[in-house]
C-alpha cells in the first residue's frame, strides 16, 4: 500500500508541474520507456515538449503516459493515464482552472 501511495504522489507531483504547460484543446501521447510520440497540435513550443520528455523520463521511469482535455458533464478537465512499471493503469482527472487533481483511479 506504501509503495502505492508513493507512486500518486510522484505522479501527482510531476502532474502539477506539467499541466500548465499544454493548452486545453492538446491531446497526445507521451512515452517514457521508449522515443516519445507527441500529437498537441497547439503545442507549438518544442523546448517545452523536450522538457516535458525529461520530466517523465526523471521523474517516472519506465511508465507510459496519455494525457487528453475532455468535456465531461461536470466541465472541462484534463485526464492523464498512466502506466506505471508493474504494468498499472492509473487514470488521474484534473480541474484546468485550478489544477487541483480531483480523481485518482485504478482502471482494469
Amino acid at each position: 500500500m506504501m509503495a502505492n501511495t508513493r507512486k500518486i504522489g510522484v505522479m501527482a507531483a510531476f502532474l502539477a508541474w506539467v499541466i500548465p504547460l499544454f493548452p486545453q484543446e492538446a491531446a497526445g501521447t507521451m512515452d517514457a520507456r521508449g522515443p516519445a510520440i507527441y500529437q498537441y497540435p497547439l503545442l507549438r513550443n518544442k523546448a517545452t515538449i523536450e522538457l516535458c520528455k525529461s520530466a517523465a523520463l526523471k521523474a517516472l521511469p519506465g511508465v507510459a503516459i496519455h494525457f487528453q482535455a475532455e468535456n465531461s458533464a461536470k466541465g472541462l478537465r484534463y485526464r492523464f493515464e498512466i502506466q506505471d512499471q508493474n504494468k498499472t493503469m492509473w487514470a488521474v482527472l484534473c480541474n484546468p482552472e485550478t489544477m487541483e487533481i480531483t480523481d485518482t483511479l485504478k482502471l482494469d
